[in-house]
């Protein structure tokens, strides 16, 4: 894996090489940034990891679920993301700082993080760099990033978050269509 930070300038793309795997990779043209893996077919723990770094990921909670962030083999927590009831945005807390991620066109199929300034920090469109017929069929991201003079593990997490937090909002809206297709 190369560094993140490296490839910053360029457009960067998270790409599902198999079709029904829980398993992404964030590219450039010719390089490997990161990568995040989900641990099981249906549950939240994912591992999220750069170059430099490691983090695990996990949804808890029900009625009032929220995403933890942790470096990865540790018990503390170093941000948390809690999603307003609408489900489409949410606050981002790290390092004492907070980003707001939330979906920015109606069919949500972008999506971006702004800083307490609401400025652009990181944004998600859907799409590959090269177009097939597979891709139908799998979860995929042009990313642009917007540093602003943040730093290296700031950008690096947010970027992986941010990714993590689309693939949930993805499967849980695929869940509610299939339901109420079975029910109708």
């Amino acid at each position: 894996m190369q560094p993140l930070r490296e490839h910053l300038d360029a457009p960067l793309y998270w790409i599902q090489p198999k079709t029904l795997s829980r398993h992404f990779e964030l590219r450039t043209d010719d390089a490997t940034l990161g990568r995040l893996d989900f641990e099981t077919a249906f549950g939240s723990l994912a591992t999220a990891r750069t170059a430099s770094r490691a983090w695990s990921l996990k949804r808890v909670g029900f009625f009032k679920p929220l995403v933890t962030v942790r470096v990865a083999g540790t018990e503390t927590n170093i941000a948390l993301y809690r999603p307003r009831w609408t489900g489409t945005e949410g606050e981002i807390e790290l390092e004492g700082h907070r980003y707001t991620f939330k979906v920015s066109n109606f069919w949500a199929t972008q999506f971006e993080i702004r800083d307490s300034l609401d400025r652009l920090v990181v944004s998600y469109g859907s799409g590959a760099k090269k177009r097939r017929f597979g891709d139908l069929f799998r979860t995929q991201a042009v990313v642009h990033v917007y540093t602003q003079g943040l730093a290296d593990a700031t950008v690096e997490l947010l970027v992986l978050l941010g990714w993590y937090l689309i693939v949930l909002h993805n499967e849980d809206a695929s869940a509610v269509a299939a339901s109420a297709a079975a029910t109708s």
